[in-house]
């Protein structure tokens, strides 16, 4: 079979194991402990409740330390009725968001490029974010990073190129993305630092600049001004996004950890690069250092922000705790660094010839290295019959159903409203305020705990702090149909 054939083949299977692996990441992401954990606040807005509060508890408390326009993004799964199908909908918006950035690089690029040449190359990117954990982490669960990633790498790939005849456009669009990158998780603020490196060296750059700033504040106020009007309470906001993460703890020794993490994580997008760079280097496409500069620019600038957030990503590793979802903004960025390294290549070597062949090649062979060693693992038989068997929140849910409050499940918010119409405090909600030093009294505690409920149940894993103030005894006990939960007697005061 010639390369001719060969190519799209590899790429069609490559794309089917893909689809595959990402339908059994999406399923399996429900049965993680946390899952409802950061499904809540958009649960919560979608019913008119409060979400932010500040110091004062007037409310139940959630997991609400991103920024406010995350818990927006997710409101149209919300709007399902159906519950697993709203949990799978909220999961592939997060793959969405991750794709978004490729589809603007492929209308970038596919008038320059083969078409068989410009697939392979987005078959070996979609290959790094599906297959890197830190990727795969956040574009198979509901957070905050996925939008922010997403906005991100549009703001970034919106600046180019950079000697555009309607500077005013491209600081508007790209200023526009960055703000709703920053609206959605706060470390993107980071990003501004390369872009004002960028456009400030280079002399086209500079007339982006003088429209970027001022439109950079234009959305800015804009946005505040509609999560004025969203949420109401802009001091709750500040209290949840600002002064409760600056206050988390910070365990310096898990920044090694963090950084044995990543380099073990960079290993794989690494091999791609290293592999692009070396056809560049012993094949070189233009005999004119200006045609090459132009080349390295748009990759060299997205490993840049890349780099840039790689401080901001250990600091986050070392004080939340952490592991996937702190990295997958660097190593999406450096993944996205990637496709468009093998596209420059592509658009500077001449149709057919064997530079541009051994891009593809290298391309497709990458993709099945790499999905060889990831799949055996996400395809397994037991990660299938993971996927598809009964999550711990569809036990709780049902039991809830079943037996009403009896039993309070603090880890699945969503569950406990969808079976009890009623909110209840989240787990992560008490953390969150413990760990910023500000936590809740036993009344406040009590206050939003439901009225019926005489145990106390977690599934396997994760921190417990509502246990300290409702069973601090730790009193064990077993309840029919709970199987795999930890169940304790709760202690209600002057009982």
């Amino acid at each position: 079979m010639t390369g001719r054939f060969l190519i799209p083949v590899l790429c069609v299977v490559i794309t089917v194991l893909l689809v595959a692996v990402v339908t059994v990441e999406i399923m399996t992401a429900t049965h993680t402990f946390w899952y409802e954990q950061r499904l809540a606040p958009t649960v919560v807005l979608l019913q008119g409740a409060r979400l932010y509060q500040g110091p004062s508890i007037e409310a139940p408390l959630f997991s609400c330390i991103y920024g406010p326009l995350s818990y927006l993004m997710y409101l149209p799964a919300a709007l399902i009725g159906n519950r697993k199908v709203f949990y799978y909908c909220a999961s592939g918006m997060s793959m969405v968001f991750l794709a978004l950035p490729a589809l603007l690089v492929y209308f970038d690029y596919r008038k320059q490029i083969q078409a068989r040449s410009l697939a392979a190359c987005m078959v070996g990117f979609f290959t790094l974010i599906v297959c890197l954990s830190p990727i795969a982490h956040v574009g198979s669960l509901v957070s905050a990073d996925a939008p922010a990633i997403g906005f991100a790498s549009l703001c970034a790939l919106k600046l180019f190129p950079l000697d555009t005849s309607s500077p005013r456009r491209t600081a508007w669009w790209s200023s526009l993305f960055l703000a709703l990158s920053v609206a959605c998780k706060q470390n993107m603020l980071f990003l501004a630092l390369p872009i004002l490196v960028l456009l400030g060296l280079r002399p086209q750059g500079r007339r982006i600049l003088s429209w970027y700033i001022p439109a950079a504040f234009v959305w800015t106020i804009s946005l505040l001004l509609l999560f004025r009007v969203i949420y109401g309470d802009f001091g709750g906001i500040i209290f949840n996004n600002v002064i409760i993460p600056r206050r988390w703890p910070l365990d310096r020794h898990r920044i090694l950890d963090g950084a044995r993490f990543l380099y073990q994580a960079w290993l794989s997008p690494a091999f791609v690069a290293g592999g692009l760079l070396a056809i560049g280097y012993l094949s070189p496409f233009a005999s004119s250092p200006q045609r090459v500069r132009e080349c390295c620019l748009r990759p060299l600038f997205l490993a840049g922000c890349a780099l840039t957030l790689l401080p901001i990503s250990l600091m986050t590793f070392a004080a939340a705790g952490g592991t996937d979802n702190s990295f997958a903004h660097l190593m999406y960025f450096f993944s996205l660094s990637i496709l468009v390294l093998s596209l420059e290549l592509l658009s500077a070597y001449p149709s057919a010839s064997k530079p541009e062949s051994a891009v593809v090649y290298w391309q497709t062979i990458a993709s099945v290295l790499i999905l060889i060693a990831t799949a055996q693992l996400k395809l397994s038989p037991f990660s299938v019959r993971q996927a598809f068997g009964q999550s711990p929140a569809d036990t709780a849910y049902s039991f809830l159903k079943t037996h009403g409050d009896e039993v309070y499940f603090p880890t699945y918010p969503v569950s406990t409203y969808l079976a009890t119409g009623h909110f209840v405090h989240a787990e992560w909600g008490i953390m969150n305020r413990i760990l910023g030093g500000r936590p809740p009294s036993a009344a406040d505690v009590w206050k939003f705990a439901p009225p019926g409920a005489r145990l106390l149940a977690y599934p396997p894993g994760g921190r417990r702090v509502l246990i300290r103030y409702m069973a601090p005894h730790q009193i064990r006990t077993r309840a029919d149909g709970l199987d795999g939960f930890e169940v304790y007697m709760i202690e209600r005061p002057g009982s």
